[in-house]
C-alpha cells in the first residue's frame, strides 16, 4: 500500500490558486494535500536545496519516501520530470 504524498509550494498564493483552480475543473486537480512552506521552515529543517531566478527563490524538484515517520529513500536531482513517476513506483515496490 502507498504511503499519503504530500507536495510542497513556498507560496501560498500558489496554494490557493491550485485550490481555486480545482474548485473549477480538473485541471489542476492534484491527488495529494500541499504544503505552503511560504517562511521555508520545512525546507531550512530539511537543508532542501533551492535556486533563485527573477528575485525570486523555489526549492529544487526531489522525492522523499517517508515510511514509519522517518525518510526512507531520497531522489535528487529529477533529472527526467517525464520518468521521474516510474522511478518513484519502482523504488517504492522494492520497499
Amino acid at each position: 500500500m502507498l504511503s499519503p504524498t504530500l507536495g510542497t509550494t513556498p507560496s501560498p498564493a500558489v496554494l490557493c490558486v491550485l485550490r481555486s483552480q480545482a474548485v473549477r475543473g480538473p485541471l489542476c486537480w492534484l491527488p495529494f494535500a500541499l504544503l505552503s512552506d511560504a517562511g521555508f521552515a520545512f525546507a531550512d529543517a530539511l537543508s532542501l536545496p533551492r535556486f533563485e531566478t527573477g528575485g525570486v527563490i523555489y526549492l529544487k524538484r526531489l522525492t522523499m519516501i517517508v515510511r514509519d515517520g522517518a525518510i526512507a529513500d531520497t531522489i535528487y536531482p529529477v533529472e527526467r520530470p517525464g520518468d521521474h513517476a516510474g522511478e518513484v513506483l519502482a523504488r517504492l515496490a522494492v520497499g
